[in-house]
């Protein structure tokens, strides 16, 4: 199903002819509709991938951003992921280019369509947002040349381009402050599968190991597995026996904002006081968290300027000003407060 010798001048129209269809149900495909049989969809995208067929955009006409984050009905309620959209879209606004927010499901990576709507819609290329450790479409774009930009997560490939906080030190800068008040016995408590919180669950676990600190199982508090609306009644189940033998934890380190308010809430309703039953920190310093009765030890996640970053390494990408693979981790900041104090 090929046309010789004329691949570089194919048109929609000879696509259809060649699959015996319509212009408009090569374009319903080509859109990724829904209102076409599963048959012609794949006798349409096989013709449009033997031909190498794409429609005539050019790198200056390519002027949207294509933004791919979770379709997680509470995306917008994480403040770092508003705060990494907006620096996003502060440099997007600054270069022409509009944001075009595409909703993925990260355990069903579906390259075909991204490669047709990139081909199709004009896009620039895709900013992935916190894309799941398990995730292979920043490999699978960097296979087919489309440019990209993992932002908040890395890549197991080698080609894949991203930006990430530098979470190894910030878990570090978080121990070294604890040690450093006389804490030894230190608990984690982690939620999430992505790879900002894989690497500070790694970090956490190296460091007491070097140190020859406690590195109990039991205090690694993995709830990864439970469904988020599962977690205010399994939180306390899995908290709460830390509290109960007679060496407990004398400090928390939480790897996640939303995770570390719920923690907080369970402390105070079982009268376990921070920080002089237990010093509690995490990370991201956002708005509310000085506000905290006591105000929370955090460590400052870059999230606007990674948003910041993202857009402007697409571009360049996009254009051909930069080689890829781009591959950066911007620093963080320790932030110290009164939930973490002096061991007693």
């Amino acid at each position: 199903m090929g046309l010789a010798g004329r691949k570089d001048n194919l048109t929609i129209k000879d696509i259809a002819r060649l699959t015996g269809v319509s212009v408009a149900t090569v374009s319903r495909v080509m859109n990724n509709k829904p209102d076409v049989n599963e048959a012609t969809r794949q006798r349409v995208l096989q013709c449009i991938e033997a031909n190498r067929y794409s429609p005539r955009v050019s790198r200056l006409e390519r002027d949207t951003v294509g933004l791919l984050l979770s379709a997680d009905d509470s995306w917008f309620r994480r403040e770092y992921r508003s705060e990494a959209v907006s620096g996003l879209m502060e440099v997007a606004a600054a270069a022409g280019f509009t944001v075009n927010l595409i909703p993925v499901d990260w355990s069903q990576d579906d390259a075909a369509k991204l490669k047709n709507w990139y081909l199709s819609r004009g896009l620039l290329g895709y900013i992935m947002m916190h894309p799941g450790i398990r995730s292979s479409l920043a490999e699978q774009l960097a296979a087919e040349g489309i440019p990209h930009v993992v932002l908040g997560g890395r890549s197991a490939c080698s080609e894949a381009n991203w930006v990430i906080a530098d979470n190894a030190g910030a878990t570090v800068q978080i121990l070294e402050h604890l040690t450093a008040l006389g804490h030894q016995r230190i608990a984690m408590v982690s939620y999430g599968h992505t790879w900002d919180h894989r690497e500070r669950r790694e970090t956490y676990k190296g460091f007491l190991q070097e140190r020859k600190l406690p590195c109990h199982g039991h205090w690694q508090l993995d709830l990864s597995a439970y469904r988020h609306q599962e977690l205010p009644q399994v939180l306390p189940q899995r908290l709460l026996p830390l509290f109960e033998t007679e060496a407990t934890p004398t400090a928390l380190l939480i790897t996640g904002y939303d995770l570390t308010l719920d923690v907080l809430a369970v402390l105070r309703r079982h009268a376990i006081a921070v920080p002089d039953t237990v010093s509690v920190a995490s990370y991201g310093d956002y708005q509310l968290v000085r506000y905290y009765d006591p105000p929370l030890t955090t460590v400052r996640v870059p999230t606007f300027e990674l948003g910041r970053r993202a857009a402007e390494l697409l571009i360049k990408l996009a254009r051909g000003t930069a080689e890829a693979p781009v591959q950066e981790f911007l620093d963080t900041q320790l932030i110290v407060r009164q939930s973490t104090a002096v061991v007693r």
